[in-house]
């Protein structure tokens, strides 16, 4: 683990119980506004009108710290809303390979999402499209459950929500199907 994904990760524990305007991916664009130059990175997730959705919560981590710049944001987005949220169409703008988390509890840390990794989970209701949510990896807990900060998960409608604490397997139990995850190439 790299000390930038340990640094993310502390950062996104603290800010549990923190609250930001959510929206949907295709509504949000807060991050995006920050990377064209068009608003200032504390405003992103301040207000209704520059919301951010799960995916652009954990660059907001990234670019505070000046571990993802502008010109890199701008590239991710891109690519996101060039391969239509697509996990599979997606993959080919990391850096790192992605891991499928496995259909059965799994002991030990090997094809498990580390500590600052993102988890992609795809829905079973087929809503918000092939990937419907993702969150920051914490790491195994005492438990040797992967623990995950998570922002607006089940949400449908713009709103304001808290950053919160969960398990891979306790957001798969809401209705999510298939898990994959990668280290983000901020890292």
């Amino acid at each position: 683990m790299s000390a930038r994904a340990n640094q993310i990760a502390l950062d996104a524990a603290n800010d549990v119980g923190t609250q930001y305007y959510w929206a949907s991916f295709m509504n949000a664009g807060a991050m995006y506004d920050w990377a064209t130059g068009g608003l200032a990175l504390n405003l992103v997730g301040q207000s209704e009108d520059h919301a951010i959705c799960c995916f652009e919560y954990p660059m907001l981590l990234a670019a505070r710290r000046g571990y993802l710049s502008a010109d890199d944001a701008r590239k991710i987005i891109g690519a996101l809303m060039d391969s239509g949220f697509n996990a599979e169409s997606f993959e080919t703008t990391w850096t790192k390979v992605w891991n499928d988390w496995p259909d059965f509890p799994f002991s030990g840390t090997y094809w498990r999402p580390r500590r600052g990794d993102l988890v992609f989970y795809r829905s079973n209701t087929g809503i918000g499209g092939d990937t419907n949510h993702v969150v920051l990896s914490l790491g195994p807990d005492n438990a040797d459950n992967i623990e995950v900060i998570s922002f607006g998960e089940g949400l449908q409608n713009p709103t304001q929500a808290a950053v919160t604490r969960s398990t891979v397997n306790g957001l798969r139990q809401q209705g999510h199907s298939a898990v994959k995850y990668v280290a983000p190439p901020w890292y």
